[in-house]
């Protein structure tokens, strides 16, 4: 069967887990579940996010079963553990629009201020209006969030990068109602706490034309780029991952960024 039922919009039974390693690496725990507000219906693909005060946070979202009934809210919730993955809740909502407004694929970074940026990707699950990728902020290291406020770039995954100071990066996979398909990426002011984009530029733009569909259903049938994520390393340089098929080969790249 597949993951997704394009009938319905549900997932397979599926439960969030952890391991940890204690020899850098080499060896791994067994896998520890993770109980969460959605039952065996939750989405967790942003990495773990270690925050100033040491404690641990990750987004999440529920998707509805295989029959497409929701077992929670439609919502993104701050999974945390504050005793290195002992134990863990995702009692703060860290995104919520109302019923059937996605908050697929968030991602977080803090910045030198302490405050929390998640980004995500939403689009109407009833009417299949497609909207812009909204942001949420937290000034008390996630104990609760602002309500979503608008990038105003219409992209599906998305992920942001602290980069110094207030300002961050924040990188777009626009796959849909565009003429030019590829990764954008923005350079973000924050020092107003408003979203101003200082700087912009398109990173990569796949070699061949992207299939265009109309059908939330069926989304995951026709993605061909996604999950772009900006990584700062140790020297300062900024390095972009991100996946795309191209003539049935699908491949995980790395480049250097340069805005």
């Amino acid at each position: 069967m597949p993951v997704g039922n394009p009938e319905a919009g549900g997932l397979l039974y599926d439960f969030v887990f952890y391991s940890y390693s204690e020899d850098n690496g080499e060896t791994w725990s067994d896998l520890e579940t993770i109980e969460c507000s959605w039952g065996p219906h939750v989405e967790a693909s942003a990495p773990l996010y270690v925050l100033q005060d040491g404690s641990l946070i990750t987004p999440i979202t529920g998707f509805p079963g295989w029959d497409g009934s929701m077992t929670g809210p439609d919502a993104g919730r701050a999974l945390r553990s504050y005793d290195l993955g002992k134990t863990w809740n995702d009692d703060a909502i860290c995104m919520q629009f109302g019923e059937r407004i996605t908050c697929y694929e968030q991602r977080m970074c803090q910045l030198d201020s302490g405050a929390i940026i998640n980004i995500g990707w939403n689009e109407n699950l009833v009417t299949g209006e497609r909207l812009n990728n909204h942001y949420t902020v937290s000034y008390d290291n996630g104990k609760t969030w602002s309500e979503p406020i608008t990038t105003g770039i219409q992209g599906q995954a998305s992920s942001v990068c602290a980069i110094g100071g207030e300002k961050l990066i924040a990188v777009h996979a626009v796959r849909r109602d565009t003429d030019r398909p590829g990764i954008y990426g923005y350079v973000v002011d924050f020092s107003d706490k408003t979203w101003k984009i200082v700087d912009e530029a398109l990173l990569w733009e796949p070699a061949v034309p992207m299939i265009k569909d109309t059908k939330m259903a069926e989304i995951f049938s026709f993605l061909k780029f996604g999950q772009p994520m900006v990584v700062k390393l140790a020297d300062g340089s900024l390095l972009l991952s991100f996946w795309y098929a191209q003539e049935g080969q699908y491949k995980t790249v790395c480049m250097p960024v340069e805005l």
